[in-house]
């Protein structure tokens, strides 16, 4: 960060030029950089730095040295002379023999120039920041100076204080300047313009965004896109967002179009959302479904119709890929409504052992007594030891005493693998309240008893 300012305000120096003749203080500093100062303070520790466009402050450790030198007078032709040159000592006076022939002394060479400090490269950024590209050059325009310092002064502000005040109004001022950039040649150019613009009011820049949404730059297009999903209630925004969410091609940039679609509640996105749940990336499946969780219980609020069951349904029918029906289960799971039940059902008829166990799990957050049965069934007409443990799980959270009878066949049966007893000892203290163990006669004589007195 502060490598990214101290380039900013180089950038802004550049620009500006020198033109006053009282003295300047040149700062070498040990990452390479060169900073030139009106005025320094300086104790044992650290140096305060005052520039024409702020005060810097510096640990002493990060400075190599500091060179007091004389401002050049601007539209001087001359060289200004170099700091601190070190003394030439005076030539012996020559000593003339009696042939009258001056004696040629060897000629001592100049000492060599102090060596220049060369400017390194800026690193880039923490992601998903890009890195600023260029290192500035004394041979460039004043304009491209002055687009350089107000896109790095930009970047230095970003890293300072992302909600700065001072942000906003540095890029109102130079608004112009950053809407010409947004179709600059540069990439870089045109992302922090971007950047820049995102700062003002949605009223100010809305339009300016809505038709560059085809930037062919990915980094551009991913700050509008962020910057428009908040400007709710507007038509244009809406429209615009449900025709372009499908064309994207930049998972990076989708991610933050359906980041706006749930904030601006845009329901009619939920067909492409779906499309996002059968893609490779992982992300952006979970985050879809996020937003079809949030969209449905939008429309329930607002009572908007929304058939999402039908949706499902049709997804069901047509999908074939066992990955896409995990992530239709983990949505039901989390609509958590009874009218789901059904295409959860559909869903075990595939015949997948991994597929009936996530089944099972999603309709165990309904804890519905009234899925006992299913559960009885399921157990029934399968013979996985982990379908089986899955489907006794379920039926101790639905904490139906209906279900302690056949639990107790299930304990008492020789071919009950160790691992499902186990589930069902669980099972049976948990519903019951009662400690008997593995003991299978203690359960049923205390099973009838509760039964007798019924």
């Amino acid at each position: 960060m502060k490598k990214l300012f101290l380039s900013a305000l180089f950038a802004l120096c550049l620009f500006t030029g020198i033109a006053s003749a009282e003295p300047l203080y040149k700062i070498f500093l040990k990452n390479g950089k060169t900073i030139m100062a009106e005025e320094i303070e300086q104790d044992e520790s650290s140096v305060t730095i005052y520039t024409p466009y702020g005060r810097i402050e510096l640990q002493n450790s990060q400075i190599t040295s500091i060179l007091e030198i004389a401002r050049i007078e601007e539209k001087k032709e001359e060289p200004a002379p170099e700091p601190q040159k070190p003394e030439v000592p005076a030539q012996p006076e020559q000593k003339i023999p009696p042939d009258g022939q001056p004696v040629k002394e060897p000629v001592t060479a100049p000492p060599a120039p102090e060596p220049k400090i060369a400017e390194s490269a800026e690193p880039p950024p923490a992601t998903p920041l890009p890195p600023f590209p260029s290192t500035l050059s004394s041979e460039k325009t004043n304009e491209q100076l002055r687009i350089d310092a107000i896109l790095m002064a930009l970047a230095a502000k970003q890293e300072i204080d992302k909600n700065s005040n001072e942000l906003a109004v540095l890029a109102k001022t130079n608004r112009t300047y950053l809407i010409q950039l947004l179709d600059a040649d540069k990439d870089i150019y045109s992302y922090w313009a971007a950047f820049g613009l995102s700062k003002l009011d949605n009223e100010t820049i809305g339009n300016t965004f809505l038709k560059r949404l085809n930037h062919p730059y990915s980094d551009t297009r991913g700050i509008m896109v962020t910057k428009l999903g908040t400007w709710k209630n507007n038509a244009a925004v809406r429209e615009t967002f449900k025709i372009n969410f499908s064309l994207e091609t930049n998972n990076a940039v989708k991610l933050r179009y359906i980041y706006g679609i749930k904030d601006l509640h845009i329901t009619e996105c939920i067909d492409a959302l779906f499309q996002c749940m059968q893609g490779q990336d992982t992300t952006i499946a979970a985050k879809a479904r996020e937003t079809i969780v949030s969209l449905a219980k939008y429309a329930e609020k607002t009572r908007e119709p929304l058939d999402i069951v039908s949706v499902i349904n049709d997804q069901i029918a047509l999908s074939t890929s066992e990955t896409f029906m995990m992530e239709l289960v983990k949505l039901i799971g989390d609509l958590k409504a009874p009218e789901y039940y059904d295409s959860l059902k559909k869903l075990v008829e595939k015949r997948s052992e991994k597929l009936t166990i996530e089944v099972i799990k999603a309709l165990k957050k309904f804890e519905d007594k009234s899925l006992t049965r299913y559960f009885t069934e399921i157990y029934e007409s399968e013979t996985s030891e982990n379908i089986r443990i899955s489907a006794i799980k379920a039926i101790d959270k639905t904490k139906d005493s209906r279900s302690i009878d056949f639990l107790i066949e299930k304990l008492a049966n020789p071919s009950t693998t160790e691992l499902v007893k186990d589930a069902v000892v669980h099972a049976l203290e948990n519903i019951s309240k009662q400690n008997f163990n593995y003991d299978v006669e203690q359960w049923r004589e205390w099973w009838k008893k509760m039964t007798t007195a019924e």
